[in-house]
């Protein structure tokens, strides 16, 4: 990747910054987010750019489905689909628009499905079921 990089003169655009313990200000400093696994539960780092408010392009894995509401705060695709990522993330870049509006959902998405309280609930739902209370 860093050979691609150099030969396409890309280095002014993009940083090879290692692993980090706190990502949240690369996730400010981004305009969309890709995960492009081919096999994942539910990722960290898809909730973690979900709650910052990014516009979500993402593979159809179990987990994703769950964080991406495609069309609405981002974009499902298929798994080892180049062409299609790179049409979904040219779209997003070329649309300000769009990106805002993805983004502005993601961040709804994040606090009305994945917040504390809300989790909070969802185990008090779950424990009162098992316990038939």
């Amino acid at each position: 990747m860093r050979k691609y990089v150099e030969q396409n003169r890309l280095h002014e655009h993009v940083a090879f910054v290692g692993e980090k313990a706190d990502v949240l200000p690369y996730l400010h400093l981004s305009d969309v987010f890709v995960s492009s696994s081919y096999s994942e539960g539910h990722s960290n780092a898809l909730l973690e750019a979900l709650a910052s408010g990014l516009p979500l392009i993402a593979t159809d894995t179990s987990g994703s489905k769950e964080v991406v509401d495609s069309d609405e705060n981002g974009y499902i695709l298929r798994r080892r689909d180049a062409r299609e990522l790179a049409d979904y993330l040219v779209h997003l870049l070329s649309d300000e628009d769009k990106r805002k509006a993805c983004g502005e959902a993601s961040r709804e998405i994040a606090v009305r499905y994945f917040s504390l309280e809300e989790m909070v609930d969802r185990y008090i739902l779950l424990y009162s079921e098992v316990l038939g209370i």
